[in-house]
């Protein structure tokens, strides 16, 4: 008798633990990055993409931690503009791309329940950040120059997205979000008048904008 008992108790069990939806996700995404500001100058579209884990706290509430990678090309335009301003009639194509790598928490709000699930999401976290100068072509001569630099810096991003729900734990995940860090990146205009050369100098902080598309899975 007590291990017929046993044996429907651990049917029992395992029957519920097979049925119970975990609270655990998963998600992959890709998309495009917007720089801004100062350093929407410096650098160009960006790239990239990444990956998150969530655990639901309620209908409402969900936990998110994420990590990222996303490549910027460096603009020669701009480099090469400057040039022009102070005289300097040579064509240069500089190869100092910034990788990025977002490692961020936080949490999504869901303002509605069912197949098409809009939310709001506020993360904070780090940003590393690493510049690689590989090399310099001026007039069709190539420089090498290999060299690197990486900082690390306190990041935030707030953003708006929605799940749809293609399958029974299968939802295609969007968002836009207005990322940023404490990174500062400045740039340099000239202007001449005659003999006189003006130069003017800003700076603002890093900001950029990601849409992403991707897919979430739920455990």
């Amino acid at each position: 008798m007590k291990r017929l008992l046993l044996t429907i108790m651990l049917l029992i069990s395992i029957t519920t633990l097979s049925t119970a939806q975990s609270k655990f996700g998963t998600g992959i995404n890709a998309g495009i990055a917007l720089p801004n500001g100062d350093f929407g100058d410096v650098y160009n579209l960006g790239f990239g993409g990444g990956a998150s884990l969530t655990y639901d706290l309620a209908q409402e509430w969900q936990l998110l931690a994420s990590a990222g990678y996303y490549r910027f090309s460096f603009n020669d335009d701009l480099f090469n503009d400057f040039l022009k301003s102070i005289g300097v009639n040579e064509t240069v194509d500089v190869e100092a791309p910034l990788s990025l790598i977002p490692i961020m928490v936080g949490g999504r709000y869901f303002f509605t329940q069912g197949e098409f699930k809009p939310y709001a999401t506020a993360v904070v976290g780090i940003h590393i950040m690493s510049v690689s100068a590989e090399d310099v072509k001026i007039s069709g001569q190539t420089y090498d120059v290999n060299t690197t630099e990486t900082q690390t810096k306190g990041a935030w991003g707030i953003g708006l997205g929605f799940l749809y729900k293609v399958a029974p734990k299968i939802h295609l995940n969007l968002d836009a979000k207005f990322n940023g860090n404490s990174s500062e990146v400045s740039q340099t205009t000239s202007s001449q008048e005659g003999d006189t050369t003006t130069e003017e100098t800003s700076t603002s902080t890093t900001t950029f904008i990601t849409i992403l598309a991707g897919i979430q899975i739920q455990l």
